[in-house]
């Protein structure tokens, strides 16, 4: 019965946006694209990893160990503004809600392209999903960790945030 609309918990047009699966999270890609007249697209997921550290190399990027302070934990998801930002200025990039990148999973990296480019696959079962939500515990909040999920799942977790195309 959830949706973007109504995901069970209480948000405003501040909180990030969840129940949308990354099908959905494509299709406003492509509509954001053609309402601004600029390129939007899901990040890879190199291109997620990288605006998470935000510089750093730290399991996260306020450091090694996890503050609470700094991640969105609680019942529902927290405003952006309410985040702390990372070094490069991003807001509630871990520990709001797990973000849909562009990426097709695969178990490892050995193929990756090493260009940042996404890892594409002629049929992909499963997205990866990057950036742990407010009920998962420290683990899932480190930068590097990663899940996998359906195209077409919509959870209450579960957002997206957009990349400028170059």
């Amino acid at each position: 019965d959830h949706n973007w609309k109504t995901p069970g918990f209480t948000q405003t047009d501040d909180h990030p946006v969840v129940c949308v699966s990354w099908d959905d999270a494509k299709a406003y890609a492509t509509w954001l694209s053609h309402r601004t007249g600029a390129a939007y697209r899901l990040p890879t997921e190199a291109e997620w990893e990288y605006a998470g550290r935000g510089g750093t190399t730290t399991p996260f990027w306020w450091g090694a160990m996890n503050d609470a302070t700094k991640s969105g934990a609680g019942t529902g998801t927290q405003a952006a503004d309410t985040l702390a930002a990372n070094p490069l200025g991003l807001l509630g990039v871990t520990g709001n809600v797990r973000e849909w990148t562009q990426d097709c999973y695969v178990n490892t990296f050995a193929n990756a392209p090493l260009d940042g480019r996404s890892v594409e696959l002629a049929k992909c079962a499963q997205r990866v999903v990057r950036g742990g939500s407010f009920t998962d515990g420290v683990e899932a909040l480190r930068i590097a960790a990663r899940a996998r999920y359906a195209p077409d799942l919509r959870d209450g977790l579960t957002g997206f945030m957009v990349a400028a195309a170059p």
